[in-house]
Formats: C-alpha cells, structure tokens, sequence
C-alpha cells in the first residue's frame, strides 16, 4: 500500500531525488538542491519519519482516472491550504515512475524551497520535458522568461517520440509569485497521450475547485476533473499513527487518544502533523501519554497557538512580554515574505525600535523552531508549512498591520535599488531576497508603471548577475515593467493622446537585446581561473561549468571546483559531478570517467560507485575497473571488504 510506503535507507532517497530531477542538472543554475529539500520534507526518513496516512480512497480515485482513457485529460486536486495536497501528489508520483508506459514529470512550486519564480519554474519544466523528449535543455543563462514558457508550451503539444503517455504534475500553482497558471499554458485542444495534474489551495473567497476551473479556462466539458481533498477520518489519523512505527503505533489502537486528536485536528492533516510530531519528539514517554493532556485545548489552529504560546510563557518566566513582542515581529515578517529570508534579511526588515541584534535573533527563532525551518544562511528562514503563514498574515494581522509589513519589503527594495544605482552597494553584498522578489513583492503592491520602471536599471542588472549569472531575472523584471508601461501607453492611445512610456518602452526592449547579445561562450580551462582569482565567486563559477555540454569535462571541472567551497556545497558539488558521469551513456567512456574522479570522492560517493559494478557485464571490464579503483579505496575498511567480495564472485578464476 501506498501509506506503508517509507525511505528506509539514505541511498533510497538519493535514488528517489535522481528520479524526481532527470534532467535538471542540465541547466545553469542549481535547482536540483531546492527540489531535493521539498522531497525530504515530504516523504521524510527513518529517523525523522513524516506523519502521513488514510489517503487509500484518493491514491485509489487517482489511479482511476489515469488508467481510464475516458476520462478527461486534466485533473484539478483543489484544497485548502495544509489538506495535504502535495504529501498525496508526491507519494503517488513514486509510483507512476516505475510504470514503464508512462513519462512522469514532477515539479513543486515552492515558496519555501524558493522554486515559484518563474525564472526557476519555466527552465526546470523544460528540462524535465526535454529529457523525456530526448533533446538537449537549452544552456543560455540569459535567456528570457518568455522563451522558456514557449518552450514548455511546445514540448506539453507534442507527442513523445516513444510513443508513451506524458504526465505532468505542477504541485501548488496557488504559490507562484510572478507568473499565474492560465489558459496560455495549458492547450484546450491537448494532444492524445497528455495528461496533466495540477494542484492549488482555495485562494480567499474561494467557494470550491470550480473558481480555478474558470482561472484555468478549464470549463469545456470533458476537459478536466477534479479531486476534493476532505480531511483525515477517525480511522485515518489511527493510520497516521500506525505509519510513524515506534512508540506512537502504540497509540494507534487506543480510541480515546485518537478521538482527543480527530477532535483537536477535526481532521485537518496539519495539525494532524504538528501534533503528531510533537508526540514523536516525547520518544517512547509518548506511551504514557494520557487523553486528559488535550481536553482543554481548543480545536484549530487557535487553539493548537494558544497552548503554545502559554507553553512558551511560562518557559520564558519574567521575559515572557518582551520574548512574545519579540517573536510574534518575526513570525510577521515571514508570513509577508515571498521566500526564504536570511539572518540579515530578517535585521533589514525589524523596526529599528526593537534593537534586535544576530544572538537575540538567534534566540528568538530557536522558540520558533517547531513552525520555522532553515538556518538563516545556507537555507533562509521560512514557515515549514505555507497555511502557517497564511495563518499569521490573514487570521492574526489586520489590514492596516498586513499594509506596514508590505510597506517594510517595499522600503527595502527601493533602499537597495537606489543604493546600488548610485554605487553606494555592491551587487555581490546584495540580499538575495530582494533581488529575486522585489519585483514581485512590487506586482503584489500593485505600484504604478514609475515604480516598476526603476528596475530597468545597470545597478539592477549587476546584482541579477551575480546571482549564478541569472541574467534571466532581470530580464524578467524588465518584462514585468515593460507590460505595466505598455499597458498605461495602450490605455492613453486608445483615447487619441501620445503615449506616455513609448520612451521607457524602447529602453526595455534595447535592455532586453543588450542582455541577450551577451555570449555565454567562455573557454572551460578559464573558469576555474576566474573563481581562484576572485573575479567570479564560486556560484558563477558552478552555473558556468554546468554550461560545458560534454559530461565527462563538465563533472571533472566540478570536482576542481569543490575545493573552492564550503560545506554543504561542496558535499553537493562532488555529488553532482558523480550524477553528472552516470549519466554518460557509453560504458568504457563512463567507467573511465569514474575511476578519474574517484580519488576526489568521499567515503559516502565511493559507495555509490561501488554499487555500479555489478552492472558490467564483461567480468575482465570488471575486473580491470576494480584494480584502477583499489588505490581510492584502500583507506576505507568496510569498502575493501565489499571490494574483495566482488572479487570472490567472479567466475573467471
């Protein structure tokens, strides 16, 4: 059954991440990390196992559709926000990979793992297709925005050249921050084969799945289904339970535990979750753990906030007022943020009042650790579910305290844009954040056409630039000011009066062009060079390797790279040249190209070489491959002993 389905071994779970992103270590920039979170948030580990369960009937309702040929070609999963649409969307998409009649492409949009631009969510769509479609991804850093949706467009209208179905999953295009999922993406005619899900939560006002039925123009009978998601029954939360193991299956088969649960979630699959997960934090005392702990908590999220808050109070003691100010100002700004935020991003944000300093922040989100995930600078702060801060902005603030915290994001930006305009910031000391969604933080504001306008700008430019070269962000600033311009030029010509912005229009299209001429054809021996000497930074570097088309070069200049960086980085930089070589397609070129890097590798990456020699069929090719791998794995003990078995198992004596 699906609900008994868990990754048990991290080797199971590099396996699950490599099928889930065919495809997308071809592009520039790295996207395949981002994705790889969303999975481990979603279908968790061993020793961190997440609560899932009593989703037999929608699997079921699912796998229906699909296998009906009948049936309509696109499927709407339409839910409120923590139904659990994506932990259902995931678990079953592991499936449909091994079904050898299908071509399966996954993506989540993501606020939290930052994949809802659209300068991430067009490329890393175009690459997941042209894999299947057996072409090469396109490697142009700087392309547009409007390229890569004409891309994906053309690759979901045709067939594929096996002949096997295509399914698309694009998993919460409720969280897309500049681009919205609409009838120009999705053909109304659609060719025989597609089949396309989307997920989405109910948007406010909101009534049921027909009102993204009409946004989608997706009401042509016969053209798409839908799946209602309804929260967990009695008997599904007891599954939760039973799926999470020891000690919590314990409290699978007892009715007044499950019934204080079902009470206190009314089935809500999220609260469900921090419930649940709470219990698991008590180890094997959840044994002892007694229904009267939860009769006076209220049901909700109200509720389930109220018992935290006093919880943290009472641990706070004399600094309980100040802490929860302190807190709550936090809890705030992520809830308005369109992504992850950093440290420094957060201290940019605080009313200058407060006096927060890095420790007190530190302290602060150490409470918040149970609803906010990340470290601040690898992985920028974000609520670990999005109805959290759903939550926070739309029940706890007002109108009035939802205006000053977009207020805030909007004053940052236009801090930053003119400090970077005027040379007063470097574009490298930049905060990511504001340069990837201060443009859609702007659309969300509605600001006029002047406003957006200011994007269009060098300073602009060169700190786009120095995010892995993502000249395609700019340019889809640019855009975003372009339309508003047009938009206010067609308005005033339609009324016989000269247009305003033709001007600026010609600039966007001249600053469009200029980006667009810039050749990314740089020689491979030059970008290690540029990175030693400080002239690119280690992330340009990376998006220009990835930019060598032949495999094997590209994972050598990788591993080269790694020593440039630092932890976790480099652990994903020697991992990817070693994806990188598996995916080269003859064998000698391949072989050859592992025992080159394998004295690069660590003891974790030499297993996973180790593991492709039982695939080589011809046991002198074997056997060779081992003795030119013997000299990197003599300083492991437990390799040596897998190595000598592979020895003992050949039949050649």
């Amino acid at each position: 059954m699906y609900e008994e389905y868990q990754i048990r071994e991290q080797s199971d779970f590099h396996t699950v991440v490599n099928t889930f992103t065919q495809g997308l270590r071809e592009l520039p920039t790295d996207y395949v990390t981002r994705v790889k979170s969303f999975l481990a948030e979603y279908l968790g580990s061993p020793q961190h196992p997440v609560p899932f369960g009593g989703r037999a009937k929608d699997f079921e309702h699912l796998d229906n559709w699909l296998n009906n040929s009948q049936t309509s070609p696109y499927l709407l999963l339409a839910a409120p926000a923590g139904r659990g649409k994506s932990a259902l969307l995931v678990r079953w998409c592991q499936k449909l990979f091994v079904r050898q009649n299908l071509a399966v492409a996954y993506f989540p949009v993501s606020i939290r793992f930052r994949t809802n631009l659209a300068g991430v969510a067009f490329p890393s769509l175009v690459a997941l297709l042209a894999r299947l479609h057996g072409e090469k991804v396109p490697v142009d850093p700087n392309m547009p925005e409007e390229v890569w949706r004409g891309l994906f467009v053309d690759y979901i209208n045709r067939p594929l050249p096996d002949k096997r179905s295509l399914v698309l999953l694009l998993d919460g295009i409720d969280e897309a921050a500049d681009w919205t999922a609409g009838p120009d993406l999705f053909p109304l005619n659609p060719p025989p084969g597609l089949r396309i899900v989307l997920s989405a939560r109910h948007l406010a006002n909101d009534k049921d799945a027909n009102t993204w039925l009409k946004r989608l123009d997706w009401t042509r009978p016969g053209l798409a289904s839908t799946l209602e998601l309804y929260p967990l029954d009695w008997s599904g939360i007891a599954s939760v339970l039973t799926q999470m193991g020891f000690p919590l299956d314990l409290l699978g088969s007892r009715v007044n535990i499950i019934s204080e649960l079902y009470r206190l979630s009314e089935g809500d699959p999220l609260l469900v979750r921090l419930y649940v997960d709470d219990l698991w934090e008590r180890g094997e005392a959840a044994i002892r753990f007694q229904p009267e702990d939860l009769r006076a908590i209220r049901p909700g999220l109200a509720g389930y906030f109220e018992r935290w808050w006093k919880d943290q109070r009472l641990l706070w003691n004399e600094e309980a007022p100040q802490r929860e100010t302190a807190s709550q100002t936090v809890l705030n700004l992520l809830a308005g943020a369109l992504g992850p935020l950093s440290k420094e991003d957060i201290l940019n944000l605080v009313p200058a009042e407060t006096g927060f300093s890095i420790r007190d922040l530190e302290e602060h989100l150490a409470s918040l650790a149970r609803f906010v995930t990340g470290d601040g600078i690898r992985q920028g702060y974000v609520f670990s579910h999005p109805r959290l801060g759903n939550y926070f902005l739309e029940e706890r603030l007002s109108e009035t305290e939802r205006q000053q915290i977009e207020h805030r994001f909007l004053t940052w930006g236009e801090e930053t844009l003119d400090a970077l305009n005027e040379g007063n910031l470097a574009p490298e000391n930049a905060s990511t954040y504001i340069v990837q969604y201060y443009g859609a933080h702007l659309e969300r504001a509605q600001a006029d056409a002047d406003t957006l306008l200011a994007l269009v700008s060098d300073g602009w430019r060169r700190a786009w630039e120095k995010l892995d070269r993502a000249n395609a962000g700019f340019l889809s600033d640019v855009e975003r000011a372009w339309r508003a311009a047009e938009q206010v030029d067609t308005a005033t010509t339609s009324t016989g009066h000269l247009a305003t912005y033709l001007g600026e229009e010609i600039r966007c299209l001249l600053s469009q062009t200029s980006v667009n001429s810039m050749t990314s054809n740089i020689s491979p021996r030059l970008m290690l060079e540029a990175v030693k000497t400080g002239i690119w930074t280690p992330a340009q570097g990376l998006a220009s390797i990835r930019l060598i088309t032949d495999l094997a070069p590209r994972a050598r200049e990788l591993v080269s790279l790694a020593p440039y960086v630092q932890e976790p980085l480099r652990a994903n930089i020697l991992q990817e040249a070693l994806d990188t070589v598996m995916t080269i397609k003859d064998e000698y070129a391949r072989l050859d190209a592992l025992v080159e890097l394998s004295s690069s590798l660590s003891e974790e990456l030499l297993w996973q070489v180790l593991e492709t020699i039982p695939a080589i069929e011809d046991e002198a090719d074997r056997a060779g491959t081992l003795i030119e791998l013997a000299p990197s794995l003599s300083s492991h003990q437990a390799l040596l002993e897998t190595f000598l078995a592979f020895v003992q198992e050949m039949q050649d004596e």
